[in-house]
């Protein structure tokens, strides 16, 4: 009778759930429920993918607001996001919490198998499994849920048209994807963020997080009268689902999930003065006539960065001294702050590739040999971040290249992984399991292992890459982290690829976009998403990267870019120079009137990143401060 007055047995409509209840344990915090298949052979997935038979379902109680329900394989060890280094590790002392004391409502049928997640007082369904189907196969996870709100927010990161979820197909796996609009068709871009922030229809607020790291897509479906349905598809790991429940204040809400998450990095005050890019700087006049135009135009600037330009034949660690001369650039880092970039690929000759195959910590394919992929350098290595022996040899190659020119952060560019080769250029040695061939899904619009590497290949630990893909980026971002720390200076980096949990290392910038009102419009809202996620440094590439900015453009970008939190004017090789003063009077304007403003405004700014203590936004849309006005949650408002 007692776990009667834990869980409440409700029927929750026809469902093809094909699994029933095989029996229920409890203890004061949590409970676990054994599933057992009740279909047939013949549903598996695919022959490579056999259906599991047997299922552990645990619901657990953190707090009052934190909530947990996690279904993996009752009889075999599944990859899990991984919770030291990543996440903090719960601690035991956490799992106390009484289920009968939470905010939360448990409910489930036990043939077939469904449950619902209730906000206790306002009844509020929160999560409802009814009206879909849960498979749980060796390579593909299914699961669906009922969201009685369209106000959502997440499942990013993406160029996207619209702030708030609409129906679609949202692909969540990093990919080096640039300058595409997301209009829910699976484009994809830099960051794995498989989580949604929602005002629910009685105006409180809550965060739903799915803890997978294996590439999946989010299916969106218009269900009922301001409801939708999500179908979650992954290719792996386990359903990991973690729930924070806020009332009517969002901000609040966020800073829930955001402490669990873990603290943002405060960044350094110069940082948050204008920095000036472009692939193109070739020499350092180059960059030496780019300070002396800001100077003479009276335009403020702190940074000057250097994309690939500087290396010699685009060698990571290295720096083209003939084009470069290092007293000139000494000359230049002792008035002016420098960010060279980094790119993920480690060229397959030369002393870094050669300290790396003597330290064993490159990526291997699976028959044990070197993962090579193709970067700007041609043949290239990847750091594999889980070898013991990654952490120093990054710090040692990074040490050389400050050894010569002393920079002042870190730019981590490509590390998606990019590779210019679909999987392995040097690999043809067939697997047990080919992942572009044998996955009985596949999310995206294209196959999974196009422009990135093999999911198959290797790690140290036999981790394998389609579990840990999204975490290159931010275990480079925490290795860079620790080396800036090393040299007594506050680190500030910017990654390209990002996922949760990469706000306590870096900052972020929102990678390729292109140069038309559409991603200027965008802009607004991936910072804004970004944030919610924990990264507040954050920014767009002002003007536009790809194509040719104008000066109508440039000017409007200039008047918005100016106040994101990282606030960068960078473009490509083949575009037109978009340096303010070298598109005309009206952009020299835009930039000098609001520049100025923000310089006006960085104390104010900064004791704002400091008073947040790296938890909730800096940067946030209007319903952040005004939520009870229901016209602050729309797109556009008026």
């Amino acid at each position: 009778m007692r776990l009667l007055l834990l869980l409440v047995l409700v029927v929750l409509g026809m469902s093809i759930t094909q699994y029933k209840v095989a029996s229920v344990s409890q203890n004061t915090s949590s409970f676990t429920i054994q599933l057992s298949y009740i279909g047939n052979a013949s549903d598996d997935v695919k022959p490579t993918s056999p259906i599991i038979k047997d299922l552990l379902f645990t619901v657990r109680c953190y707090t009052a607001t934190d909530l947990s329900i996690k279904i993996t394989d009752l009889n075999k060890t599944r990859f899990e996001v991984p919770q030291t280094g990543v996440f903090p590790i719960d601690p035991v002392s956490n799992f106390s919490f009484p289920l009968t004391n939470s905010l939360f409502q448990f409910s489930f049928t036990q043939n077939p198998f469904d449950f619902s997640i209730i906000r206790k007082f306002d009844n509020e369904v929160l999560f409802d499994t009814s009206k879909g189907e849960l498979v749980f196969s060796e390579y593909y996870l299914e699961i669906s849920t009922v969201v009685t709100s369209r106000t959502v927010y997440g499942f990013s990161e993406r160029f996207s048209d619209s702030f708030r979820i609409k129906p679609g197909k949202f692909t969540i796996f990093n990919r080096d994807r640039g300058q595409v609009m997301d209009r829910g068709d699976g484009q994809q871009t830099y960051g794995h963020y498989p989580i949604y922030f929602v005002r629910e229809n009685s105006g409180n607020f809550h965060v739903n997080y799915l803890r997978n790291n294996n590439a999946m897509d989010v299916i969106v479906e218009n269900f009922a009268v301001n409801q939708y349905k999500f179908t979650y598809k992954a290719i792996g790991g386990v359903l990991d689902f973690r729930f924070f429940l806020g009332e009517k204040n969002p901000e609040a809400t966020i800073q829930k999930f955001q402490l669990y998450e873990g603290r943002s990095a405060i960044p350094p005050f110069w940082s948050l003065g204008f920095h000036q890019c472009r692939w193109g700087y070739k020499n350092i006049t180059y960059l030496e006539d780019v300070l002396k135009n800001y100077e003479q135009n009276d335009l403020p600037l702190d940074t000057i960065w250097s994309d690939i330009d500087y290396m010699i034949d685009y060698e990571d660690f290295t720096i083209d001294e003939a084009r470069f001369p290092l007293d000139r650039m000494a000359a230049i880092t002792k008035d002016y702050h420098y960010i060279p970039i980094i790119d993920a690929g480690i060229k397959a000759t030369g002393a870094a590739y050669d300290e790396g195959i003597r330290r064993n910590v490159f990526v291997k394919n699976a028959n044990g040999s070197t993962f090579i992929g193709k970067v700007w350098p041609g043949a290239t290595a990847f750091v594999d971040f889980f070898s013991p022996n990654a952490s120093s040899y990054w710090s040692d190659q990074l040490s050389k290249l400050y050894a010569k020119v002393q920079f002042s952060g870190v730019w981590l560019d490509m590390n998606e992984l990019a590779n210019f080769c679909d999987g392995a250029c040097n690999d043809t040695t067939p697997s047990k399991f080919d992942y572009s061939k044998d996955l009985p899904y596949q999310p995206g619009s294209d196959n999974i292992e196009a422009h990135t590497i093999s999911l198959n290949a290797t790690h140290a630990g036999g981790l394998v890459e389609a579990n840990v893909h999204a975490y290159f980026g931010f275990l480079e971002s925490q290795a860079t982290n620790s080396f800036l720390s090393s040299k007594g200076l506050r680190p500030f980096i910017i990654s390209r690829s990002s996922t949760l949990g990469s706000n306590k290392f870096t900052g972020h910038w929102t990678g390729d976009n292109y140069a038309n009102f559409e991603f200027l419009r965008t802009s607004v809202f991936n910072n804004f998403m970004l944030q919610f996620w924990g990264i507040q440094m954050v920014g767009a590439d002002i003007c536009g990267f790809g194509g040719n900015t104008t000066e109508e453009l440039c000017a409007r970008w200039f008047q918005l870019g100016a106040f994101y939190p990282f606030a960068r004017d960078h473009n490509d090789l083949n575009g037109i120079s978009q340096e303010p003063y070298a598109l005309g009077p009206k952009v020299l304007q835009a930039a000098h009137t609001n520049l100025k403003l923000r310089y006006a405004l960085l104390k104010f700014v900064y004791r704002h990143f400091v008073n947040q203590r790296g938890l909730g936004t800096v940067y946030r849309p209007l319903f952040m401060d005004f939520p009870l006005d229901t016209a602050t949650f729309a797109d556009e408002v008026a």
